[in-house]
């Protein structure tokens, strides 16, 4: 049985503070660990996401799987493919957690215990701050509109409602309401992520992103990216004013490659 993890997520660029703490069985992947933290702070997982730590970036690009890219010492594997315990795995260790490119909601991942064997399904520990809706676009607004969506006297109280949306729950929930969703979340394997919004809705496995999956990822957008890196050094190597002396050059350039 796997070790848990007790794990501290906490939201950074917020003028409160926002955190949970889990514990998740060590042996989660990335992607597991990501739906945790989707999970306790209420939003639903609409954008990608990556976890970094030094010299390693987890995300969900195709590029990503198998062997991943290295650049520069630094390596870009997939969230499918490393576990908790690989990118923290002593007490103190930290990661950061990057959800939603545009809007860039950044957490410190941070190990702060382990906790023994224990049950195989994540568990919420502790609960600290009401979790700002995953459209908010102003994240310097937030304690205000927090102020303003809880109190129907305040000037700004329909505006900040309308910022959060009227289903926005306004107060922090209890560890043991987000313990019951992760519950419901992890009770039967994550599998594959599968498109079902086409109008037959015959939930065809063709219909599959795979982008859990890293043995159906194509190979190609690796062969892309490396095609990019080679063009780019030979560019750097091509010298001539002239298109003979640039296809001299490049073709010696070619043969001491």
């Amino acid at each position: 049985m796997p070790q848990l993890f007790h794990v501290r997520i906490t939201l950074k660029d917020l003028p409160v503070p926002v955190l949970r703490e889990l514990a998740i069985p060590e042996d989660y992947s990335l992607y597991e660990v990501h739906l945790c933290i989707q999970v306790a702070f209420g939003w639903d997982d609409m954008a990608a996401f990556e976890f970094v730590r030094k010299g390693l970036t987890v995300g969900v690009e195709p590029s990503f799987s198998g062997d991943g890219i290295t650049h520069d010492g630094h390596r870009y594997r997939h969230a499918d493919e490393i576990t908790l315990r690989q990118i923290v795995g002593q007490v103190g260790h930290a990661a950061t957690y990057t959800y939603d490119f545009a809007r860039l909601w950044g957490a410190e991942l941070r190990l702060v215990g382990k906790l023994g064997e224990g049950a195989e399904l994540p568990t919420c520990l502790r609960v600290e701050g009401v979790a700002p809706p995953e459209t908010l676009d102003h994240k310097e607004a937030f304690g205000l509109l927090i102020d303003a969506a809880t109190d129907p006297s305040h000037d700004l109280h329909v505006l900040a409602l309308s910022e959060f949306g009227f289903d926005h729950e306004l107060v922090a929930p209890e560890p043991e309401d987000v313990t019951e969703h992760l519950h419901e979340m992890f009770g039967e394997e994550v599998g594959a992520y599968a498109d079902d919004s086409d109008d037959d809705d015959e939930g065809d496995a063709s219909q599959d992103w795979g982008w859990w999956d890293p043995s159906k990822y194509d190979e190609r957008m690796r062969l892309r990216v490396l095609r990019e890196e080679v063009s780019e050094e030979l560019r750097e190597r091509v010298q001539g004013h002239t298109a003979a002396e640039r296809s001299a050059s490049l073709l010696a350039a070619l043969k001491g490659a």
